[in-house]
């Protein structure tokens, strides 16, 4: 023979502005069975936050990571040297492009903005953030180059030379028109 466990539970109902206290009996087995999805829903609510707050913490790391990036000595030194460029030809670029210190400086700048432009394409980068950090150098930089880049696609390397520098560019511009107040 099997026995119920059985107790009282107190329940408060409020109805018309009365209180009244109301006596049920509860057996153990239905209180756990009450308990189970009650439980349940609080673990996926807990797991859902956790995730929530990882996620933030990996954009955080990652924000840091490219700002890191932004101010490093060598980055400074390339964004200083490229503004001392005046290309008038595509065939100057590529001249000044050939040389080690034209490689270094351009490559140091578009290998970091062609990597943005995968982040923000690939949504692991918010458009806003490369606005708020970096928004001057990215239009002096694809400013200098759009006018000699289409040409120089054809002469030597090819459609996808700086074309996320470009997808880039296009999507800061985007981004300014709609929210002017973080134009430089």
């Amino acid at each position: 023979m099997v026995r119920r466990f059985t107790f009282f539970i107190p329940t408060l109902i409020q109805s018309f502005n009365l209180n009244v206290i109301r006596l049920g009996m509860v057996d153990v087995q239905t209180l756990i069975g009450y308990m189970t999805p009650i439980s349940l829903t609080i673990g996926v609510f807990y797991y859902i936050m956790s995730l929530r707050n990882q996620n933030r913490a990996r954009q955080t790391q990652l924000i840091m990571q490219i700002n890191d990036a932004y101010r490093d000595p060598n980055q400074l030194e390339a964004r200083n040297k490229f503004s001392t460029y005046d290309w008038s030809t595509p065939e100057e670029f590529l001249e000044d492009l050939s040389s080690l210190e034209g490689r270094l400086t351009i490559g140091t700048l578009g290998t970091y903005y062609e990597g943005l432009g995968v982040l923000v394409r690939e949504k692991l980068l918010d458009i806003r953030v490369v606005a708020l950090l970096m928004t001057g150098n990215i239009l002096q930089f694809w400013d200098k180059l759009k006018p000699l880049i289409s040409e120089a696609r054809e002469i030597e390397w090819g459609p996808r030379m700086f074309s996320e520098t470009e997808y880039l560019y296009n999507e800061l511009m985007k981004y300014l028109e709609e929210h002017p107040e973080h134009n430089v």
